[in-house]
């Protein structure tokens, strides 16, 4: 009787999580380790972790279909996508979008030049004269953002950035500080680059579209996950696991 019992219990569990219902973010290919495309093809970081977390909290299975930032908002924006990130909640794009109670998380950006740039960038307005290396679509904060007097060079990916600062084809390139721990030392080029001023701290979420098919309700599920995961320490646990990474 009692095998019987278990195994009634087996089955009910399968059969549960073959009912579980399943949903599809779009995830940014190249803004690693908050979330990238590694070789294999498989998509990892940060959000990718709290995401899968917060979602699993409330019995909710995430896939992630993975592009280029800027086309992943654009499809949540035209209602052709549940919701992507990591994207700064901004008067730019807060219209476009519905937004969880909280943020991911906060994320700081940085102005990178080359070791023998001698000026510090205390504020926007020392910006100018130079030639700003940005990604093209991302957001680094209304000062960055609404400045139209800012030379900005834009590029498809920190990457392009870097080497452009590199080459001197822009004086200083702004980059995200776990972006730069790990592409700095990537891309072997730590001496040859430095800080020289903070540019932003940005909350930075998980954006949902206005109009696709049961976005408020998986917004809800979200918003009920990521505040489990808040309370009973599974957040905090993934944060200092990535963290001790770069440390």
């Amino acid at each position: 009787m009692r095998k019987l019992l278990l195994l009634l219990c087996m089955a009910l569990v399968i059969s549960l999580q073959a009912r579980a219902e399943t949903i599809t973010l779009l995830a940014e290919d190249d803004w690693y380790p908050y979330t990238g495309k590694m070789e294999s093809g498989r998509v990892e970081g940060i959000s990718i972790d709290l995401l899968r977390a917060a979602f699993e909290a409330v019995g909710v299975k995430v896939e992630f279909d993975v592009m280029p930032y800027d086309r992943a908002m654009a499809k949540v924006r035209e209602g052709k996508g549940l919701a992507a990130f990591n994207t700064p909640r901004e008067p730019g794009v807060e219209k476009f979008y519905t937004w969880p109670a909280q943020p991911l998380f906060q994320a700081k950006s940085l102005y990178f030049a080359k070791t023998t740039f001698e000026r510090q960038i205390s504020k926007v307005q020392d910006l100018d004269g130079l030639k700003v290396a940005l990604v093209q679509g991302y957001g680094y904060g209304d000062e960055i953002d609404n400045d139209t007097r800012i030379d900005r060079i834009l590029s498809s990916s920190d990457k392009v950035g870097i080497r452009k600062t590199l080459a001197d084809r822009a004086d200083v390139v702004v980059v995200y500080d776990m972006v730069a721990k790990d592409l700095l030392q990537k891309m072997k080029v730590t001496d040859l680059l430095k800080v020289v001023g903070e540019a932003s701290v940005a909350d930075v979420y998980l954006a949902f579209s206005r109009t696709f098919p049961d976005s408020e309700r998986i917004r809800a599920l979200f918003d009920k996950g990521f505040a489990e995961i808040r309370k009973n320490g599974r957040y905090e646990q993934i944060m200092q696991e990535w963290n001790a990474r770069f440390e």
